[in-house]
């Protein structure tokens, strides 16, 4: 009997244990977190993102920031992206408005080592679905990512949200390099970031 309850809901089980791996990471950015990258997203997105400790490096572009996490020793770094769009019509919550967008903003801000080198969306591999986040409408990406004429690669996991005027779009994105290792812990790690955001409050606006 219990063998089958399980096949019959598998998938359940599943979702159950991953939320509470996610509910945990969670919890944990509410405790200890980069208050650099905090004020820095606040002062250009108007929100509230916990970046776990550690994420202390990052680029800045327009309407644009990239922080990482290169763990010592070994080849990983985790990778958290959050960028900012005018919102033109009911398209751009689309897979291929989604993946031309995300293209062209990682071009021109995630560059490679070499010249010709930059940050791509694998289009063959991204799943795409609308759902609801703490009561906002959210559009989720997943897929891979590689470097254009180079041999990085891994998965990324993305959403993106209105602002609260609804004239643009803010994406959310972790993405993971673990040439050596099973993704998927490292990939749950960034995802959680995603799940700490909030817009600030009008009452906490200057």
């Amino acid at each position: 009997s219990f063998e089958e309850f399980v096949n019959k809901n598998k998938q359940v089980i599943v979702d159950f244990f991953t939320k509470a791996e996610m509910n945990r990471q969670i919890n944990l950015l509410k405790k200890e977190y980069s208050s650099v990258i905090a004020a820095k997203v606040g002062s250009m997105f108007g929100c509230d993102l916990r970046i776990p400790a550690g994420f202390e490096r990052y680029k800045q572009g327009k309407d644009f920031l990239w922080t990482s996490q290169d763990r010592p020793g070994s080849e990983v770094s985790l990778n958290f992206v959050v960028y900012s769009y005018p919102y033109t019509d009911k398209n751009t919550f689309t897979r291929d408005y989604f993946i031309h967008k995300r293209d062209s903003v990682m071009k021109l801000n995630i560059p490679g080592s070499l010249e010709g080198q930059y940050m791509a969306t694998d289009s063959n591999y991204v799943n795409v679905k609308e759902f609801s986040v703490k009561g906002e409408y959210a559009f989720e990406a997943r897929g891979l990512w590689y470097m254009e004429n180079d041999m990085m690669g891994g998965p990324f996991v993305s959403h993106v949200f209105y602002s609260p005027d609804g004239t643009e779009m803010i994406e959310l994105m972790g993405f993971v390099y673990a040439p050596k290792y099973d993704k998927r812990q490292y990939l749950r790690q960034v995802e959680s970031i995603i799940y700490s955001f909030e817009w600030d409050k009008p009452e906490e606006k200057e």
